[in-house]
């Protein structure tokens, strides 16, 4: 909840941008670079920044900004960024559905690590932007896209997801994300469980009958984090 000067932002928003259009940056840097643009977009205090001549210079360059490297150490792709991309230009009110629908059914067949990225991006995208979704076709093949990895063979995948669940709390697929999140308790990964129940608190107010059955199920599981998070919420709850 940072609020940053007209002038201090105008100057980040420009090595966002700088970054975005150099052809030598990796892919990596550049999905970060929307993350962070998404972030600030929805930023309360930064409603009245000329969003609009600035996504235009964006769009004008779609094509460079889709232009990158993978890292020495790294795996995100093309399609990662192109992802990312698709999501901004939703922020920002441009959206090519058939693009869309086309980049997640790639995503769904293609490795582990597009996935994962693809989880993180649409995280940072409900956090900041899910008041977009309200009346939109979007929010529904969200669920449905984020619905298929709730029980992936992947740990990573299946963590990510969790973090994607507790965004959609605050939508009408409240009880969706609830349900999933409670079955989700039943991992036999601890690094599953553990922040499920970190973010318990989330659900509180949402699911109270959800809330409980985490609780319940950190307190007799068998990895000592999970129970001791666990007791941690609930001695809180008794202050």
């Amino acid at each position: 909840q940072v609020s940053l000067s007209e002038e201090v932002l105008g100057r980040l928003l420009d090595e966002i941008r700088n970054t975005l259009l150099s052809k030598t940056q990796t892919y990596s840097e550049k999905i970060n670079a929307i993350h962070l643009l998404l972030l600030l977009k929805h930023t309360s205090g930064h409603e009245d920044y000329n969003w609009i001549d600035y996504y235009a210079s964006l769009k004008r360059n779609v094509d460079t900004i889709k232009t990158g490297h993978s890292g020495f150490f790294e795996q995100e792709s093309d399609l990662s960024l192109r992802f990312a991309m698709a999501v901004l230009q939703f922020a920002f009110n441009d959206t090519s559905w058939p693009e869309m629908f086309e980049i997640l059914a790639l995503i769904n067949n293609e490795s582990e690590r597009e996935v994962i990225d693809s989880l993180i991006t649409l995280y940072y995208f409900l956090k900041r932007a899910r008041h977009l979704l309200a009346e939109d076709p979007f929010l529904p093949v969200i669920v449905q896209y984020v619905s298929t990895f709730c029980f992936h063979e992947s740990q990573e995948i299946r963590r990510q997801t969790v973090g994607v669940l507790y965004q959609l709390l605050n939508t009408q697929y409240a009880d969706f994300a609830a349900g999933r999140l409670s079955k989700m308790m039943n991992d036999d990964d601890f690094g599953v469980k553990l922040p499920i129940v970190r973010q318990v608190d989330l659900l509180k107010q949402k699911d109270f009958d959800a809330y409980n059955y985490i609780l319940s199920k950190a307190n007799i599981d068998n990895h000592y984090l999970v129970r001791r998070v666990a007791k941690s919420i609930e001695e809180k709850d008794l202050l």
